[in-house]
């Protein structure tokens, strides 16, 4: 009978900073709305006619839209750190990696109607952050290390 094995040593400071980026990502929409005006600002540049009501109920959609991603990512990140403390979590963290890895490239590639990106590139680029801490945590997760008995 093969000897259990746990996760390496680094994979849980791995998956709580990837939780922190998330989490990060999902607040970053609202305090762009309130204090910044980035995404109203891109929503501008896409439709230059629109006024400023039109351009706000358009901010906030796209804003709502980042902070639910935000918080799913969340999610996804808790989950993976919550299961890690019991069983390898080597599927789940490749199957969330790839669904953020399609979510990122959609986010930096999908454009509709006036936008050449849907996303704002800040936006983006920003969410490739928690895809390279993925890519750390599918690999960590690759690499475990025989069960030993704490005493």
């Amino acid at each position: 009978m093969s000897e259990p094995k746990v996760a390496a040593a680094g994979l849980r400071p791995v998956l709580l900073a990837g939780l922190i980026a998330a989490a990060c990502l999902a607040v970053l929409p609202l305090l762009d709305l309130a204090f910044l005006g980035g995404v109203t600002e891109h929503v501008r540049r896409a439709y230059p006619e629109w006024s400023d009501e039109y351009l706000a109920g358009e901010s906030a959609v796209l804003a709502g839209y980042l902070v639910a991603v935000g918080v799913m990512g969340s999610l996804g990140w808790a989950w993976a750190l919550v299961r890690s403390r019991r069983r390898p979590i080597r599927g789940a963290a490749s199957v969330l990696l790839i669904l953020g890895i399609a979510v990122a490239l959609a986010h930096l590639s999908v454009g509709v109607a006036a936008y050449d990106r849907v996303i704002p590139l800040t936006y983006g680029l920003l969410w490739t952050i928690p895809i390279a801490i993925g890519i750390a945590a599918v690999v960590l997760s690759f690499r475990a290390l025989p069960y030993q008995e704490s005493t």
